[in-house]
């Protein structure tokens, strides 16, 4: 069942372009589990990672809930930062939490987000965005 959500993750992310009615184009580069430098200069990108999974038992099922932390880079300039930075948290929220993208978890739930802008004339936008995944297994 993780590993349908996994793949299902990944396959959800890489639609984020605005092709598919989204404002950024993070999805053009999805991949599982990239790590980026600091000073990335490639194309707009996002990655996630599945840290940590906590398991609790009711009766005969296991509760299970995947932290996921997505992390996207994007580009933007001084004038444009406050809004592209906005769309990129904004197309995050609307492909993970509003969309329904798999059928194996019970919900998606936001946690956090943190973002963090580098660079002179053309910026990076980098966003840290956090997710709980709830899923049921039976024990069987």
């Amino acid at each position: 069942m993780r590993r349908q959500i996994l793949t299902d993750l990944l396959t959800q992310l890489g639609t984020i372009t605005p092709a598919n009615g989204y404002q950024t184009a993070i999805g053009e580069n999805a991949q599982y589990w990239e790590v980026y430098p600091d000073d990335y200069s490639g194309p707009p990108t996002v990655t996630f990672f599945d840290r940590e999974e906590d398991t609790e038992k009711n009766n005969t099922l296991y509760n299970q809930t995947l932290n996921i932390e997505i992390q996207a880079i994007a580009y933007t300039t001084s004038a444009n930062k406050l809004t592209d930075s906005c769309n990129l948290i904004d197309d995050l929220y609307k492909a993970l939490v509003q969309t329904r993208w798999t059928e194996a978890a019970i919900i998606v739930r936001p946690k956090s987000n943190e973002k963090d802008i580098q660079g002179k004339g053309k910026q990076a936008i980098a966003v840290s965005y956090f997710l709980e995944i709830e899923y049921r297994q039976s024990s069987s």
